[in-house]
């Protein structure tokens, strides 16, 4: 049987995004606390729910210049979408806390 440790690697950071409807008149925004540790896969099901969204939508992040995505064989993306499975939030904004986009 194997025994789940929970080990101890500091106090997470939390970061609280302000997402925003862009061309949208009025403005539409919600605001969440997420953990800066959190995958981009979690993170785009987090916003999904925090917009009232079904899932199932193809995404794209974009973190300063930089693209990451679930591939997807049938979609005919660029070679330049970097897989999202295991970048951190923290990981993919490099220390900068700038807005970034969510497609």
């Amino acid at each position: 049987m194997a025994e789940k440790r929970k080990i101890d690697q500091g106090p997470v950071r939390h970061l609280q995004l302000r997402i925003c409807l862009l061309d949208i008149v009025p403005l539409v925004w919600r605001s969440v606390i997420v953990p800066e540790t959190i995958t981009l896969p979690k993170l785009h099901v987090t916003l999904l729910w925090t917009m009232g969204w079904q899932g199932g939508h193809l995404h794209e992040f974009r973190f300063l210049g930089r693209r990451y995505g679930e591939p997807d064989r049938e979609w005919d993306q660029e070679d330049d979408v970097v897989p999202e499975q295991r970048v951190t939030l923290v990981k993919a904004l490099a220390g900068v806390t700038s807005p970034f986009e969510y497609l």
